[in-house]
């Protein structure tokens, strides 16, 4: 067990192996969130759990905790129609990650995120007890899935209990344009106003952020699409990283990153921020309305600034 001096940023979820044809390539969002810390040149701690076949490579440079099981949490992948995948649970392990599984310090992270990719992946009543001083994201998409008596993924048509449960002032909400696709207008406002945040990835179309009582429209930026696995997970750990500089800059970095990740097959390293950022300096030369992140100015406890190109929720 890993103790010492409370971790900058704490990240909680399983690792997975996915079932593509007679591949079983490694996943799960907490391997991309390593890759994507590494690319900030930031140490997370990890709390994460798997069986025998878990494969940890992606964790590599980090602090990791990793709790044994029986099994992996592994998915059946099956292309549909309109490029849609369907997710078949094919093996899981048999109980949840939990705040006890912590080590000695851990606990009192600045920064928290917890990264469910099932409703019971994650005892989130263990966590949400937890008070990280710069507060903590979810990303939600385990929060909104049910599995169903032939073990096929399901989403869920509206704000699940779980999801509501870590909805506070202090929280950073993660859904994708798939995960609320169902919700009515009253959902969407539901989850906008028990949230700190509402972030919201739409592929493509880029990104909304509904903070504060507006939204802001974040573009996407251009990529060669290889694979969008864990595309989300990279965008939140970038965005929650880079969130002291302002929603605005972070998001767009976000979204740099999400391109650079999708790119590639599965949880590869990622290019380095440095990199990112001259991607994105390179487009706005070329497209002027695609401005470049702003000099990093703020402290780190510093209240994120209003994006100037905000407006009021309909």
């Amino acid at each position: 067990m890993i103790t010492g001096t409370p971790p900058q940023v704490l990240i909680v979820g399983p690792v997975t192996r996915d079932v593509v044809g007679d591949r079983r390539p490694p996943g799960g969002s907490v391997s991309y969130a390593a890759r994507t810390a590494a690319a900030f040149g930031t140490r997370l701690a990890i709390l994460t759990i798997g069986g025998p076949d878990a494969n940890l490579d992606a964790l590599a440079g980090h602090d990791v905790e990793f709790v044994r099981a029986d099994a992996t949490l592994t998915f059946e992948l099956h292309e549909q129609p309109a490029g849609n995948r369907k997710l078949r649970v094919h093996a899981r392990p048999q109980r949840p990650l939990t705040a006890a599984d912590l080590p000695d310090g851990w606990a009192q992270a600045r920064m928290l995120m917890l990264m469910p990719l099932l409703p019971d992946d994650i005892d989130l009543d263990s966590f949400v007890a937890l008070n990280p001083l710069d507060g903590w994201a979810v990303t939600a998409q385990g929060l909104q899935r049910s599995v169903d008596q032939s073990s096929s993924v399901q989403h869920i048509s509206r704000p699940s209990s779980s999801l509501l449960q870590c909805c506070t002032r202090d929280t950073t909400i993660f859904l994708s344009e798939e995960d609320i696709s169902d919700w009515s207008q009253a959902d969407l406002h539901t989850v906008i106003a028990r949230a700190g945040r509402l972030i919201v990835t739409r592929a493509d179309q880029g990104s909304d952020i509904y903070h504060a009582g507006e939204v802001y429209h974040v573009d996407a930026s251009p990529a060669a699409r290889v694979d969008d696995t864990g595309a989300g997970d990279v965008f939140a750990t970038a965005f929650m990283l880079a969130m002291h500089e302002g929603d605005e800059a972070a998001a767009r970095l976000a979204s740099a990153f999400a391109a650079a990740s999708v790119e590639c097959e599965g949880p590869v390293p990622l290019p380095a921020r440095a990199e990112v950022e001259q991607r994105l300096v390179a487009r706005a030369a070329t497209h002027p309305s695609a401005t470049p992140p702003p000099a990093k100015q703020a402290p780190a406890n510093q209240t994120s600034p209003r994006p100037a190109r905000m407006r009021p929720l309909p």
